[in-house]
């Protein structure tokens, strides 16, 4: 069990280091059970009724969800817990646990939702013997809300109504997906310098043709882009240009290891098709388009979602989905 815990403590390392942060009210929007499912609620204050109301730095306490376990770190309740099941409620959810070494400490996790569907509060029992502990969740400063503002994608905000609309489109996503990694939810910074970038890169291909004259007025019967004519005019060489356009996807990241390394990654990949699916049930907000799109490089595609008003949401490719802000 201790291995569990820290292979999930390890997975988030291997993109953020050291970097440790609340999760703030604003990173995410819950829907439906499976988005909780990798995140790691990160508060900065607790109560408990008539007891306690304490403020703490970020990472002191936090709540790792995965498809079966609950991980949770913090004074007095840190452990891995079974998770029985996840059940949406009139408030958000609640998740049912049981404490892996001690089947008797069995308890629960409800994740309390605004209006929105972002989580501002969770609220921890470890067992039926324990009171419940209300975590409550950050709000951005508006320092920093006004920063990232004018950084990352916003949901609304990209909008693409057709493919020749989207070369030159760079998304900055603020949440990154690492399915290879157990689901693992990351914030994404500034600092990480994230973006996935699509352009259309124009070249001409030069063909050059030498021709000899007969006749000076041949000349007049040449065809190209362009001509160089010797001194004697007895041999010209024509020159013809041809317009290449080739479609590119770019994705960058810079990524921080625990050890203190940093590397710098940016993969670009040649487009070779395009085709959209299309969901006609989704509702007003959600996933309503779908673009797969192929590439010359490799066989995995990437899918690009939009909403009904075909603004960009998320993006799926190799392993990940790359979140817009508000998703």
């Amino acid at each position: 069990m201790k291995y569990l815990l820290y292979l999930f403590m390890l997975l988030p390392s291997l993109c953020v280091g050291q970097r440790v942060d609340y999760s703030y009210i604003s990173d995410r929007r819950f829907g439906d059970p499976d988005d909780l499912l990798g995140y790691d609620f990160r508060p900065d204050a607790v109560e408990i009724p008539g007891k306690l109301e304490k403020e703490f730095s970020a990472g002191d306490y936090s709540f790792g969800i995965t498809n079966r376990y609950l991980y949770v770190e913090g004074d007095d309740i840190r452990g891995v817990y079974n998770l029985n099941a996840i059940n949406s409620t009139e408030y958000g959810f609640l998740l049912v646990t049981m404490n892996a070494r001690d089947a008797r400490l069995q308890g629960h996790l409800k994740v309390i939702l605004n209006r929105y569907a972002e989580a501002e509060a969770v609220v921890f029992r470890r067992s039926p013997d324990d009171p419940e502990m209300i975590f409550f969740l950050p709000q951005l400063s508006k320092t920093r809300w006004d920063r990232e503002q004018g950084y990352f994608t916003d949901r609304g905000e990209m909008e693409v109504p057709d493919p020749d609309s989207l070369w030159g489109k760079r998304v900055i996503p603020l949440m990154r997906i690492h399915h290879d990694q157990e689901g693992v939810q990351e914030r994404l910074q500034g600092v990480d310098s994230t973006w996935v970038e699509f352009e259309e890169i124009i070249t001409w291909e030069e063909d050059i043709k030498t021709k000899k004259l007969k006749d000076p007025e041949d000349l007049l019967k040449i065809e190209g882009d362009s001509i160089a004519i010797n001194e004697d005019t007895t041999q010209v060489e024509i020159f013809n240009y041809t317009e290449i356009r080739t479609k590119v996807m770019t994705v960058r990241s810079i990524l921080w290891f625990d050890d203190g390394g940093v590397e710098d990654t940016s993969e670009t990949y040649t487009i070779k098709k395009l085709e959209e699916l299309q969901n006609p049930n989704a509702s007003p907000g959600e996933d309503r388009y779908e673009w797969i799109i192929s590439f010359d490089e490799v066989k995995a595609e990437a899918s690009l979602f939009f909403d009904h008003l075909r603004t960009v949401t998320r993006l799926d490719f190799n392993g990940k989905s790359y979140l817009v802000r508000g998703y």
